[in-house]
């Protein structure tokens, strides 16, 4: 049965009861009309004594398939910056600047970045009107670190893995500060040496003051005023007296 279906359907093909067209073209009112390839648009459809009649698209349109379309597609446009320039037979490609995402698939429209230095935005899609969602998530793993001159993610120092002591643990954007482990004897003589300074200091402070204090008062003093005025020796008649002289 079915060999005698298909030697009938050859039959009618070969006589042409059936028309069959290739994938460029398409049947229509009994005749394989040609699509108009990319970049053009659909003037007249074939008939039985011509082929299909097809133009280029203006500007700022596009076809980017063989089409029996009778207009072209209009080019998008971008809002920020173009990745792709329209042509006759492919749109334009939009993206947006520095600082910027697409809002949505076509990307119409730019939407600014708010995530902080050490994250990046996740994209979720909206499905309603194919548009975008940002959220905000950490570019690094736990236990890393971001680091900006390198810009790659860094595994956060364990300083007790290294025999060291910590004195800042690390976050996000920074390294731990490790530092060598101090010992019994050298805590002592930490604390000896910090006593020894504190006394210098109160030393020093307690010699500044009263050195200060002297210092007040000799400002306070009146200079004596001392002449010089020379005096000549008188002689032993000069200096007599009357009394001595009788």
């Amino acid at each position: 049965m079915k060999a005698f279906f298909f030697q009938l359907l050859s039959v009618l093909t070969l006589t042409g009861l059936i028309l069959t067209c290739s994938e460029q073209q398409k049947e229509i009112n009994g005749h394989c009309c040609n699509r108009c390839p990319a970049g053009e648009y659909l003037v007249s459809v074939c008939s039985k004594t011509n082929q299909t009649i097809c133009n280029k698209c203006p500007s700022g349109t596009y076809s980017d398939s063989p089409t029996l379309f009778d207009r072209c597609e209009k080019c998008s446009s971008c809002e920020h910056e173009y990745g792709q320039k329209c042509t006759p037979t492919t749109n334009a490609i939009c993206s947006c600047g520095i600082g910027f995402l697409c809002s949505d698939k076509l990307c119409s429209s730019c939407e600014k970045v708010k995530c902080s230095r050490w994250e990046k935005p996740k994209t979720t899609d909206v499905s309603t009107n194919d548009k975008f969602k940002y959220e905000c998530e950490p570019i690094c793993l736990d236990h890393q670190y971001y680091d900006e001159k390198k810009n790659i993610c860094m595994p956060i120092t364990q300083c007790s893995a290294h025999g060291l002591d910590e004195v800042f643990a690390g976050n996000k954007t920074h390294d731990a500060i490790c530092q060598s482990q101090v010992t019994d004897m050298q805590k002592i003589f930490m604390v000896v040496i910090a006593g020894f300074v504190l006394v210098l200091i109160t030393i020093i402070a307690v010699l500044s003051y009263h050195l200060a204090k002297c210092i007040k008062k000799i400002k306070h003093c009146k200079p004596l005023m001392v002449t010089t005025t020379e005096v000549c020796p008188l002689s032993m008649e000069e200096t007599a007296t009357p009394e001595n002289k009788l």
